[in-house]
């Protein structure tokens, strides 16, 4: 662990401050405690996750990039791809198993697909937790970043199989007992859910598709709840 810290820079998501724009998806830009610079989903368009990287002042952290990281097959979490292939031809993207079709997509962008079906260190202080499978058939993970107080910050693409059981995976993977953060969309789940994540998280960050879940873990744990729409950078 080294004495620095991690940054996370919320590029795309369904709120957004002013200047940036707003869509329905998710992206984060990770630079982890270990220096490791990790893109975690694209969000919906290329064209908002060019104009908000650019207006948050981090476009030239993408040619940067030492991977991208994607939670899960669905437009508004991949479909920004376009914006790495042109800051960054040839990176690096890692996938769950996932159909065929965007295997070849990734391919005809110019960027080099990845399917890894298990856990794997993508970065230094970076981890890709084991994907697992929602009821709807995809399979899903979420990517833990090393920060400089020795707990991971754990980022959640959707959810689909369950935030707490991708935190609690993300957990058991990188032998920590609790995660400095949980950011990311929490798919609109039960209190109970929200509940589990808060006791195994110091601070937690519901945004993109959590729904109710927002206004519930900001009520019920406002000492833990952080607010963050795209522009926001978080410092752990």
């Amino acid at each position: 662990m080294t004495a620095r810290g991690a940054r996370l820079y919320v590029l795309v998501d369904n709120r957004a401050r002013p200047g940036l724009w707003q869509a329905w998806g998710l992206s984060i830009l990770a630079e982890t405690a270990s220096g490791g610079l990790v893109l975690f989903d694209t969000g919906p368009d290329g064209e908002t996750l060019c104009h908000n990287a650019e207006a948050m002042g981090v476009a030239h952290l993408l040619s940067r990039l030492d991977v991208v990281v994607i939670s899960h097959p669905h437009r508004d979490h991949y479909g920004g791809l376009g914006c790495v292939a042109h800051h960054n031809p040839g990176a690096t993207v890692v996938l769950p198993p996932v159909p065929a079709h965007l295997v070849s997509y990734v391919r005809r962008l110019g960027l080099v697909p990845v399917v890894q079906p298990r856990g794997v260190a993508v970065a230094p202080g970076a981890w890709a937790t084991t994907p697992l499978e929602a009821a709807i058939g995809l399979r899903e993970r979420a990517l833990a970043v090393e920060t400089g107080s020795g707990l991971p910050a754990v980022l959640l693409g959707c959810s689909h199989p369950g935030g707490d059981r991708l935190v609690e995976t993300a957990l058991r993977e990188t032998g920590a007992e609790h995660a400095a953060l949980a950011i990311g969309g929490l798919h609109e789940p039960p209190p109970a859910v929200v509940d589990r994540i808060a006791e195994m998280a110091e601070r937690i960050a519901p945004i993109h598709c959590s729904g109710s879940a927002r206004d519930y873990a900001a009520r019920t744990y406002p000492e833990k709840y952080v607010d963050a729409p795209a522009g926001t950078v978080l410092e752990l």
